[in-house]
């Protein structure tokens, strides 16, 4: 599979110029992290209730301070970069939270456990990533074979639920048994092939693929 061309640079090249391009990629980019960074924010701040602003405002940022300017794709995945962005924006946040709750007299709570920067990762942001990965590359498979092959096809994908014998599937849809379980096995390889095809537009180089993917299988499983 040849490498394809990373969001990194459009992204970079949005934060400055703000373009046709650049645009789309940033719409694409608040689309495609708006699950894992709210999960992250709602894993980590201590007020429920204020996840959408926060994670509507951390884009803005993003967005304002050309953040993403300095995204460097030779150091790393992209959502480690934008996971480390998020935890410098909430340690700003809740710092400035924390003190105006002490000047109003209310009771604050303590930063470190919340500040702290997680060893490995965010699992809640990880896992709110893989999600909206497999969700998408579904999506794509189903944009290619139609929804009304899919809508049987798909119950025989990996995490869907109990699927009916091919048998019983065959006799449902009036296929053939033979060819339906070829019209399933190329399903199964076409969603792997989109799966990557999504990972691989989040990381440096083409050697991190397999270990992303089955990183995403990991925090999938959970």
């Amino acid at each position: 599979m040849s490498f394809p061309t990373t969001n990194w640079t459009m992204l970079a090249q949005a934060s400055l110029h703000g373009d046709t391009n650049g645009r789309v990629a940033l719409e694409d980019m608040c689309r495609n992290y708006w699950a894992p960074v709210r999960a992250a924010i709602g894993r980590r701040w201590p007020w429920p209730g204020e996840e959408d602003d926060l994670t509507q405002d951390f884009f803005v940022h993003l967005m304002e301070r050309g953040t993403l300017r300095r995204a460097d794709r030779e150091r790393g995945r992209f959502r480690s970069y934008l996971l480390g962005a998020l935890k410098f924006y909430l340690s700003h946040q809740l710092e400035a939270a924390h003190a105006a709750k002490r000047g109003g007299g209310q009771k604050a709570v303590e930063l470190q456990e919340w500040m702290a920067p997680a060893a490995e990762g965010d699992p809640d942001f990880d896992r709110a990533w893989a999600v909206e990965i497999l969700v998408r590359a579904i999506g794509r498979v189903e944009g290619e074979v139609g929804a009304d092959s899919f809508s049987l096809l798909r119950r025989f994908l990996p995490g869907s639920e109990a699927a009916p014998s091919y048998e019983e599937a065959a006799q449902i849809s009036g296929r053939p048994l033979g060819t339906l379980k070829s019209d399933v096995s190329r399903l199964r390889k076409r969603l792997r092939e989109i799966i990557r095809l999504e990972v691989a537009l989040t990381v440096s180089a083409p050697h991190e693929i397999d270990g992303e993917v089955a990183y995403l299988h990991q925090m999938l499983r959970r």
